[in-house]
């Protein structure tokens, strides 16, 4: 399996979705942690601790507001694990297995949040570290999540250092310029993962 890292804003889903255009596989932690905010049982226990100022106009948890009350207390934050993580890594491991049984699969991309900080890279055989100029990354979360750039340094800062992530990792992706060149790095690192399963970093 292969493991994804970077720095926030630094572009892991489009490194995940040039490698599921290359017949990888992607499992999307992000994306199955905001199903979970839907669960009922899980949207209960939200709005109890928090309150309905957490829903949207469709009655449904705005992932903005709970976003704004974990990254301002670590207890908040701890709880709202307590809730995701569980689900969130079953269900993580369930289509791990159902990806390794199916033999069209080139191979399992795991694009998880924190996946050195929760110690799951332990799951994967090859890290690959995404990578872009601070201020692409600024740009992107400002224009993507409307983010200050004193905000993306407060949960950047939450996370394990960018350059401890680079060291760790097999492989580099340099993921500052267009889709097509971001696709033609993956399109290299992926034979190179297959072929030797471990080369040089890149960059």
């Amino acid at each position: 399996m292969i493991g994804l890292l970077g720095g926030i804003g630094a572009g892991k889903s489009t490194v995940a979705q040039c490698f599921a255009q290359l017949g990888c596989a992607v499992i999307d932690a992000d994306a199955l942690a905001k199903s979970m905010l839907h669960e009922p049982a899980i949207k209960e226990q939200l709005v109890a601790r928090w309150g309905p100022i957490i829903l949207d106009a469709q009655g449904q948890v705005d992932r903005a507001a709970v976003g704004k009350i974990v990254f301002a207390s670590t207890l908040e934050r701890v709880f709202l694990e307590g809730l995701i993580h569980p689900p969130v890594l079953a269900e993580r491991a369930r289509l791990k297995q159902v990806y390794q049984g199916n033999p069209q699969v080139v191979a399992i991309v795991d694009d998880t949040p924190l996946l050195l900080e929760k110690e799951l890279h332990r799951d994967c055989n090859v890290l690959i570290f995404v990578d872009a100029p601070l201020v692409t990354r600024q740009q992107r979360v400002m224009n993507k999540r409307g983010w200050s750039v004193d905000e993306l340094n407060k949960r950047q800062s939450a996370q394990i250092a960018l350059d401890k992530k680079a060291q760790l990792a097999d492989y580099c992706v340099d993921n500052s310029a267009d889709q097509a060149h971001c696709l033609e790095q993956v399109r290299r690192v992926l034979s190179q993962i297959l072929t030797t399963n471990r080369l040089p970093k890149s960059c």
